[in-house]
């Protein structure tokens, strides 16, 4: 990776979001942003953690304990911000891209759910942010009952239970050794969901869930999977040679067939040597109120290393999810801040809400 490939990058992004080179201010932006991650990319490594304490640290082995620890230990940075998106697009590109064979090129189509609004998808004017209190996120990420905050839920339940198996029944991928995965609940990285806790290995394991099996062939067919902070990303990068690697695995599970057995689902959890990322701008890239431009990741794999890691059975027993979302909510809080949030999101309507539109919650990265 090199300044070249960021810029590179960038500028397909933000075609994909309307942002051209014409207008004075899309130009000046995308010229700060090609500077910041440039920026990012030459920054100075920092890993965070200490492996002294992870080879200390123990996971619960039931799901249900092992779900209630991860609510317990998830954090995220501030300052914090949920964000309006004026065409209710829940924060989509509107744009794609797709290669000209004959012309050699990348051309741009506009989305068909943004047929009709093209003049609206100026990313500057159609997203709206406000300061949120880390309170109203964890309520409104954990308690929401909505397709967005279910898809999520499900993926954290499944990292979990993969986070449950492989620390008790898996080795090291890097280098072998039996017991010594770590859950790092000491770092706030997004890239660090394990670690290895030998000294000699230390290797980094990113987390990674897709909808289904099909997404996640397509996205080891086009080598591109969109993670976390790109900054952070950075930094990890550049502090020591350590290697990280990507798990991916559906949040579907997939049908097995065993002779004389009845079919049972379970996961494949695919594995992938992280070679290198760049930055990808999305909606929060946008917000004017942060001190310094966010950007997720374009993460691409060593070619030839992904392969399939372990199968993971499905659990035996169902998450309580959102019974164990609010008792973790209460203790963190308190049932005041509880009964607040659920009169203002809920009303009279005892925990029952519609969707109003455009409101959506910044995710965490």
């Amino acid at each position: 990776m090199n300044s070249r490939e960021i810029a590179f990058e960038l500028s397909h992004c933000f075609n994909e979001w309307g942002v051209s080179s014409c207008e004075k201010i899309h130009r000046i932006f995308r010229r700060q942003a090609v500077i910041a991650a440039t920026n990012y990319f030459h920054s100075q490594g920092d890993l965070g953690g200490n492996l002294e304490e992870l080879e200390q640290t123990s996971f619960p082995t039931n799901l249900n304990d092992a779900f209630r620890f991860y609510l317990q230990n998830e954090n995220v940075a501030s300052p914090l911000y949920g964000y309006i998106d004026h065409l209710d697009m829940n924060g989509r590109q509107p744009y794609y891209r797709k290669y000209n064979k004959d012309k050699r090129k990348y051309e741009y189509y506009l989305k068909q759910q943004f047929q009709g609004f093209e003049e609206q998808c100026d990313p500057f004017t159609r997203f709206e942010f406000q300061r949120l209190e880390k309170e109203e996120l964890f309520f409104s990420t954990w308690m929401i009952e909505d397709d967005n905050v279910q898809s999520a839920f499900k993926g954290k339940v499944i990292e979990t239970w993969l986070l449950c198996h492989a620390l008790q029944h898996e080795r090291c991928f890097n280098c072998k050794t039996q017991g010594s995965l770590r859950f790092n609940n000491y770092s706030n990285s997004p890239w660090q969901d394990m670690i290895c806790s030998n000294k000699e290995c230390s290797a980094m394991y990113k987390i990674t869930t897709k909808e289904n099996k099909i997404a996640m062939d397509k996205s080891f067919f086009l080598n591109r999977f969109i993670c976390g902070s790109f900054q952070e990303f950075c930094k990890e990068r550049n502090a020591e040679n350590r290697k990280m690697f990507l798990v991916v695995l559906p949040r579907q599970g997939v049908c097995k067939e065993i002779p004389e057995m009845i079919q049972h689902l379970y996961y494949p959890v695919w594995i992938g040597e992280i070679q290198k990322g760049l930055p990808h701008v999305y909606h929060v890239t946008f917000n004017p109120n942060l001190d310094d431009l966010r950007f997720k990741t374009v993460v691409s794999i060593t070619p030839g290393s992904e392969t399939v890691w372990f199968d993971l059975p499905c659990p035996l027993h169902e998450v309580d999810v959102y019974g164990i979302a609010k008792t973790v909510f209460i203790k963190r809080f308190s049932q005041a801040t509880f009964d607040f949030y659920s009169s203002e999101y809920f009303g009279d309507q005892g925990g029952d809400s519609e969707d109003d539109g455009g409101e959506k919650i910044e995710e965490k990265l």
